[in-house]
């Protein structure tokens, strides 16, 4: 039997120590009560390219989790019980066969049913791939629309002095018609 994978085998992360020959850190001789104590100073303050450098981290991050193991499991769940409900059909078709006959339409139909759990279950694998190629795709294609849509465009849709996305504009309803008059 395969042994499951590290957290970090499956995310396609270095391992502890690994990490440690890469950064070149030594590693800390803390006792186990003392990772766990509460400090005193916490970290308020981040800067811009930080923050930069931590998302672009975190969209990387996103790219090598496209193959998700939850599904993969799944998957391999699936293919097992189809497999296994293929091999019960052909054991109760062939016993059919060698039992009395107002007994082989039961078997019969209880062969039936064993491989159509096994035509759900492929049909069920195939879905779930379709599904998720199509809500890739979806994603993919909205990120490339906003990207490449020109901010000028975005703000020739409201007020030419609103900046979309820093304060919310609320007006009356009158003010709303006069707006609408203006861009006929």
């Amino acid at each position: 039997m395969k042994s499951k994978p590290q957290i970090d085998e499956a995310l396609g992360l270095p391992s502890a120590q690994q990490w440690i020959e890469m950064t070149g850190q030594e590693p800390e001789e803390d006792t186990e009560m003392d990772l766990y104590q509460d400090e005193d100073k916490t970290e308020t303050e981040i800067s811009l390219e930080d923050a930069k450098i931590a998302m672009e981290k975190l969209k990387a991050m996103r790219v090598q989790l496209r193959e998700l193991p939850d599904i993969t499991a799944r998957k391999t769940q699936l293919d097992r019980l189809a497999q296994m409900a293929e091999r019960k059909f052909e054991d109760i078709f062939d016993r059919a066969f060698n039992c009395e006959d107002r007994f082989a339409a039961e078997m019969i139909n209880a062969a039936n049913s064993m491989l159509k759990i096994a035509l759900d279950a492929h049909a069920k694998i195939i879905d779930s791939d379709v599904k998720l190629v199509d809500l890739q795709l979806k994603k993919d294609k909205m990120e490339i629309e906003l990207n490449l849509k020109p901010k000028k465009e975005l703000e020739s849709v409201g007020d030419s002095d609103a900046i979309e996305g820093q304060t919310v504009v609320h007006k009356t309803r009158n003010e709303m018609l006069a707006s609408m008059n203006r861009n006929k």
